[in-house]
């Protein structure tokens, strides 16, 4: 007998039957195939319709587990400790267990613990008998007559079904149902990345309703999010179709912002391409952002050497020293203008400063 468990990623969505074909491959059932009953029910059926494995699975927001047996039928259930417990919720409880949990104060955390205890061994009998909720839980109690937790219960014909309880985790209360006494139970915890929560074309829509962004930005953004690279190519085809992602008019719009804060025709090409602006559409966008010649380049980029001069002090025609006009001139190559404009810059200030 086997648990598998698995501990869920954060954001992430998990199918069940997806899970439960992976644990066919771990236990070696190669043979079997998943099959959901009418009542929702998982289980496994080789091509003959026998059982090769009888499973039951149990899940809360952070775990995922299930139970295998090629011997018989099984229940497991599983509970967070950190659970809420409405206080209705007792009145679905045995008469038995109702005097269990009498004995304490209700909602502390022996009672709470206790509950859930009571709650799980009751769930993986439903669950063994395949009744689910059509089951009354307070037809039956998983307290004996003596006040104790039973080791075993008996259906209407008289047919024996084990239970225990079973420490998998601090997290997790966990129970388990058999038809045989489960005394050994192999716990093996497994990893599996699941799937995004949404569809990629609605993580891509998110993303743009937010801001603008570069099909190769938006492309890193849904790989992050775990979507396939064909899903996520798929998803951008549709935003580029429906006009929501266009590479050019990102370009032009980004270069009217560069070109406001004083950067270079260089810089602002080289940032676009990191974007993933391809470069002929970032250059494109560039030179039509300055079809006024380089006399508009020139402009800004002795903007910015005054502002330098204004901060230092010296902007008041005296000589510029060869430290501030080493300074001017890496300013300008960070803002990304061409070596000939930094040169044209600081000649038209010495001419100036001399004239």
């Amino acid at each position: 007998m086997d648990l598998f468990v698995l501990k869920k990623i954060q954001n992430r969505k998990y199918d069940s039957e997806d899970l439960l074909r992976k644990i066919l491959l771990l236990s070696g059932a190669t043979d079997g195939m998943v099959k959901r009953e009418e009542n929702g029910r998982l289980s496994v059926l080789a091509k003959d319709g026998t059982v090769p494995l009888h499973v039951s699975v149990s899940h809360t927001a952070r775990y995922w587990v299930c139970l295998t047996d090629p011997a018989g039928p099984v229940g497991v259930d599983i509970e967070e400790k950190g659970r809420k417990i409405r206080p209705n919720v007792v009145r679905a409880l045995h008469t038995l267990e109702r005097d269990y949990l009498a004995g304490m104060e209700e909602g502390s955390p022996d009672w709470n613990g206790a509950f859930l205890g009571l709650w799980t061994r009751k769930e993986s009998y439903v669950k063994y008998l395949g009744s689910g909720l059509s089951k009354g839980f307070s037809s039956f109690s998983v307290i004996s007559e003596k006040g104790d937790p039973a080791d075993s219960l008996c259906d209407e014909a008289g047919e024996p079904a084990y239970l225990r309880s079973l420490a998998v985790s601090d997290a997790l209360w966990t129970a388990l149902c058999a038809a045989h006494p489960p005394k050994h139970v192999d716990i093996r915890h497994f990893k599996d990345a699941g799937q995004p929560q949404k569809p990629a074309e609605e993580h891509a829509a998110d993303f743009l309703s937010r801001r603008d962004y570069t099909t190769g930005e938006l492309l890193e953004k849904l790989l992050q999010k775990g979507h396939d690279p064909r899903s996520a190519n798929d998803a951008i085809s549709r935003m580029q179709a429906s006009g929501y992602l266009n590479d050019t008019k990102f370009a032009e719009n980004y270069v009217r912002k560069a070109v406001h804060q004083g950067k270079g025709k260089y810089r602002i090409v080289q940032e676009l391409i990191r974007k993933g602006v391809d470069a002929a559409v970032a250059q494109a966008a560039v030179e039509a952002a300055s079809q006024d010649t380089d006399e508009r380049e020139f402009d800004r980029a002795i903007y910015q050497a005054r502002l330098i001069l204004a901060r230092s002090g010296e902007d008041s025609g005296a000589a510029i020293s060869d430290k501030l006009r080493g300074r001017i001139a890496r300013r300008l190559a960070a803002l990304g203008y061409e070596s000939t404009v930094i040169y044209e810059v600081l000649e038209r200030l010495h001419s100036r400063l001399h004239s």
